[in-house]
């Protein structure tokens, strides 16, 4: 990544941009700027007026003013902060594409800073209009569908001083995407867009320590630190690069920037609520580190925190996205319900991958637990406590593992005699069934279902054939049952069962409790 190919909004905001080459797409007439909903515009066209309506809540203390221009059309608005508002501008003197543009200021008289500047195009549609669509979206989205695990993006390795800095920041916060607003807000109020290096080529801070300690840097050291500091907090954090439209290159799609291949700036992505946030702090920092001086300017409204696809592209493409190998995706059939147990926080880090593997009984016991905990609210702990469970931390001479431990003493697995517990090795269908039967009793869950017969009920243990009436039997509000069949009403009890089979009947369990 060459640093002077950096990024930075107010070098953006700096320059004269013809319009976007945009591709128009479709007839849409709507586009909102961020999921967030503390900093969230909706533009919508009708007839020959566009509505701007929506909440903003950082970057003033107080009631504050838009100037919001479409062509020629302008109009003025007052905004509190945290509170919605509505206004809209005229279409009439639209005849070609123009983009829609957004200023604020502390004062209706005053000097005007810009917040929406060339990501947003409207153009005239027979006898409407429509929202333009960037020529990159498409890229943008298709780099998004491949498939990642959050556990993989977990770090143990967070220096002490961000760690420190992380939980102070996020001390209040109620939320895990709460925790990542509140560090955004802190990298765009207290670092320092590095000229000096910028300008000059030079070296910039980019370890994360560095960076905290020095308060300035480039993309590389922006995002590192907002990586780490996100990390620090348990949550899943990635950086993605992209070719971002600014200093160094025309400042719009026309031409050949919509084709360009190479990256030159770089955002940051957290899972948080099952789902991948997007946020660009260099694009929503004033700040400047310039002649060995520190200038400071508070940043505006965070535009670039969670934005949609549409705002996004309107000025970034995307170029490179991590991505799982491919024995670490789940299979076709397994894919959304995998999801939703990693959303819920069923599924453990170490668990997120080679889903089509075996999975061991020391696995499906931390599976299990895991489950059990995220549920209730508790930690491994709690939950035993919660129930009177009695915990045994020498009940096995082959393994000291918490998850084995506590499933021992609620009665969800037994040893293999003689202390031993075997955690290594695979299990059956039927023994599957048996730990998720006395699973769902810890939990006072009963079968209320009609339970499925099986052809091949002959191969049945004795041990495992109320088990598996069980949990066949069991359903939640959807109706699917935890486990069924393979297939031609067979249950394949001497069967090996994988992560990703056992991590649906988990999700699946958690469902009827």
């Amino acid at each position: 990544m060459k640093r002077a190919l950096c990024i930075l909004l107010t070098l953006c905001l700096l320059l004269t941009l013809a319009p976007a080459a945009f591709a128009a797409g479709g007839t849409d007439t709507q586009v909102q700027t961020s999921f967030c909903p503390e900093n969230t515009l909706s533009l919508t066209v009708e007839n020959h007026q566009m509505k701007i309506e929506g909440t903003l809540s950082t970057g003033f203390s107080g009631m504050f003013w838009l100037r919001i221009a479409v062509g020629s059309a302008v109009n003025f608005v007052s905004v509190t902060p945290g509170r919605a508002f509505s206004t809209s501008v005229s279409l009439s003197g639209v005849k070609e594409t123009v983009p829609v543009t957004i200023h604020t200021c502390a004062a209706q008289y005053g000097s005007y800073r810009s917040y929406l500047w060339h990501s947003i195009y409207v153009e005239p549609d027979g006898d409407g209009y429509r929202f333009c669509s960037s020529p990159v979206l498409e890229n943008n989205e298709a780099m998004t569908e491949g498939w990642l695990n959050p556990g993989a993006y977990l770090s143990e390795g967070i220096p002490d001083s961000v760690q420190a800095m992380s939980d102070n920041i996020t001390q209040g916060a109620n939320s895990d995407y709460e925790k990542v607003f509140v560090l955004y807000g802190w990298m765009t109020e207290n670092l320092y867009y590095d000229y000096d290096a910028y300008n000059s080529g030079g070296q910039s801070l980019t370890a994360p320590e560095q960076v905290l300690s020095g308060r300035r840097g480039v993309c590389e050291g922006y995002t590192a630190l907002l990586q780490a500091m996100i990390q620090a907090q348990g949550i899943p954090c990635i950086r993605t690069e992209t070719y971002a439209l600014g200093a160094s290159t025309a400042g719009d799609w026309s031409g050949a920037d919509a084709a360009v291949e190479t990256a030159n700036h770089l955002y940051v992505e957290a899972y948080v609520d099952g789902r991948w946030v997007v946020m660009d702090p260099v694009w929503d920092c004033n700040n400047r580190y310039e002649n060995r001086t520190y200038l400071y300017r508070s940043p505006n409204c965070s535009l670039y925190f969670d934005p949609t696809p549409e705002l996004l592209a309107g000025n970034h493409k995307t170029i490179a996205r991590v991505s799982a190998a491919a024995e670490d995706i789940p299979s076709d059939w397994a894919q959304e319900e995998v999801l939703t147990a990693i959303s819920a926080d069923y599924v453990p880090a170490k668990l997120q991958g080679a889903y089509r593997t075996a999975i061991t009984r020391q696995e499906f016991c931390t599976l299990i637990l895991t489950m059990l905990c995220a549920q209730q609210g508790m930690t491994l702990d709690e939950f035993t406590q919660s129930r009177h469970a009695t915990v045994d931390r020498s009940a096995f001479r082959d393994t000291s593992d918490p998850y084995v431990q506590a499933a021992s003493a609620l009665g969800i697995v037994n040893g293999r005699g003689g202390r031993i517990f075997d955690p290594d090795s695979g299990i059956t269908r039927q023994e599957a069934a048996a730990m998720l039967t006395r699973a769902a009793k810890v939990m006072g869950a009963a079968a209320k279902g009609t339970p499925l017969t099986f052809a091949d009920s002959d191969q049945f243990a004795d041990w495992a054939v109320e088990s598996i009436t069980f949990v066949t039997a069991l359903a939640g509000p959807s109706g699917t049952a935890v486990m069924a069949g393979t297939g031609n009403h067979r249950f394949s009890p001497l069967d090996t069962y994988t992560r990703e089979q056992s991590i649906l009947t988990v999700c699946r369990l958690a469902d009827c409790l």
